[in-house]
C-alpha cells in the first residue's frame, strides 16, 4: 500500500521494439527492502502481427490515469 501518491494525469512510454510493458514504481524514501508497487499491470505495445514482422517497433503510447491500479 502507497503511503502517498503523486500521479501525474497522463504517462507517455516510448517503444524501441518492446510487445509489453509492466510499470513498477517505488518512492525513493522507502527502506531498501520495501518492494515496488506495480502502477501499469501489463499494456500490449504491438501486437503478434507487428512483432512478426518487425513493424510499427517505434511507437509512442500515452496512458491516462484510469488505467493505473
Amino acid at each position: 500500500m502507497l503511503i502517498s501518491l503523486h500521479l501525474h494525469s497522463n504517462m507517455f512510454s516510448g517503444n524501441c521494439g518492446s510487445a509489453f510493458i509492466e510499470v513498477l514504481v517505488r518512492n525513493s524514501m522507502w527502506p531498501q527492502d520495501k518492494p515496488f508497487v506495480t502502477l501499469l499491470p501489463s499494456a500490449m505495445l504491438m501486437n503478434p502481427a507487428e512483432c512478426k514482422h518487425w513493424i510499427k517497433t517505434h511507437t509512442v503510447r500515452m496512458f491516462n490515469h484510469s488505467m493505473y491500479c
